[in-house]
């Protein structure tokens, strides 16, 4: 009798794996004599132990192969399910895309239209102060040219106070206006280029992530077969195995 929940079909060959399992088994029952005596002392043992680890790592590389063809089908289908979500995504992401570019022209829009009467608001209070000035002085000249034709010489005097009053006349324009800009546009800067390597290790040598590379780094040049022995700021440590 089908019990429900189990009616999903096995999730990797069974028999396949028992066979593995199988094997597994006797590598390590193979091994584990030499794993208890825990030394040895001939080379006829040497010769042995050689062949024992020869098939263990056989079986090893065995396994892991049936790992990668167990895991393809399941990879295989992962790969289908993101390509059926991007394709029923994708006019969505195309929409979006569209309708922002729409709306980011007219907040650009109306950014223009804000800096352009912004400036002419400037350039009218400007002329406004600069035909205030001119009147201003006007005025004064006008004041000036009266006082000398009518004021006689035994006025002098009071002529010259009252000259000395309208030299000291002063015209100020005063602004009141205030102009604000409100606006939905944002700014996004991405890096793209490294243009010095020492000035942008110096910016980010505090991340997290800078020892993680930095060591996946140092370790890729210490396997290469003629790679360094010694990375200037790293402790390299020797580690012998059975190759």
């Amino acid at each position: 009798m089908t019990q429900l929940g189990h009616n999903q079909p096995p999730l990797v060959d069974e028999e396949r794996i028992a066979k593995m399992d199988s094997a597994i088994q006797k590598a390590i029952g193979q091994a584990q004599p030499w794993i208890e005596k825990g030394a040895i002392d001939s080379d006829d043992d040497a010769e042995i132990l050689n062949d024992v680890l020869s098939q263990a790592k056989k079986v090893q590389k065995k396994v892991e192969s049936t790992r990668k063809e167990e895991k393809e089908p399941h990879l295989e289908n992962g790969r289908r399910v993101d390509a059926l979500f991007k394709q029923k995504s994708a006019p969505l992401a195309d929409a979006i895309s569209a309708a922002g570019k729409v709306y980011a022209a007219y907040l650009k829009k109306k950014d223009d239209e804000a800096r352009a009467a912004a400036a002419a608001e400037a350039a009218r209070q400007a002329e406004e102060a600069r035909k205030a000035q001119e009147a201003a002085q006007a005025e004064q000249d006008a004041i000036r040219k009266a006082e000398a034709e009518t004021i006689a010489a035994e006025r002098a005097k009071a002529a010259e106070e009252a000259k000395k009053e309208a030299d000291n006349v002063k015209t100020t324009v005063v602004s009141a206006t205030g102009i604000g800009r409100t606006t939905g546009l944002r700014t996004f800067y991405v890096a793209d280029e490294i243009t010095d390597i020492d000035a942008a290790f110096s910016a980010l040598k505090s991340h997290p992530k800078i020892s993680e590379v930095l060591l996946q780094i140092a370790n890729s040049e210490l396997r290469r077969k003629d790679g360094p022995r010694e990375i200037a700021g790293f402790r390299i440590t020797e580690d012998r195995r059975v190759a």
